[in-house]
């Protein structure tokens, strides 16, 4: 999945390999996260709303960063929910986070 998102930002959205490379470090760093939870982002449609909020609240006040990194979290967790809607797979509505 890390490497058809890339691919899609690559070729579809023309962003930078600065761009692709922070955004796929922090899906890995998402993606350790879910495998706490016994899930991983190859099970898209299994993530949750709920998730994506423990996740961004763990970071904010256990991981202590700072507002402008986790807003950076919540921009590349919302367009990967995006990406893969337009896979056609069924994921919650990325708008309905934070």
């Amino acid at each position: 999945m890390l490497k058809k998102f890339s691919d899609w930002l690559k070729y579809n959205r023309s962003c930078s390999d600065y761009t692709i490379r922070n955004y796929t470090l922090g899906l890995r760093l998402f993606n350790d996260y879910l495998k706490s939870l016994s899930l991983s982002i190859e099970e898209c449609e299994s993530i949750k709303i709920r998730h994506i909020d423990q996740f961004i609240y763990e970071q904010r006040f256990f991981r202590k960063k700072n507002e402008r990194t986790v807003n950076n979290y919540l921009a590349w967790l919302k367009l990967f929910l995006r990406f893969c809607l337009i896979q056609w797979y069924n994921v919650e509505n990325y708008n309905k986070i934070m």
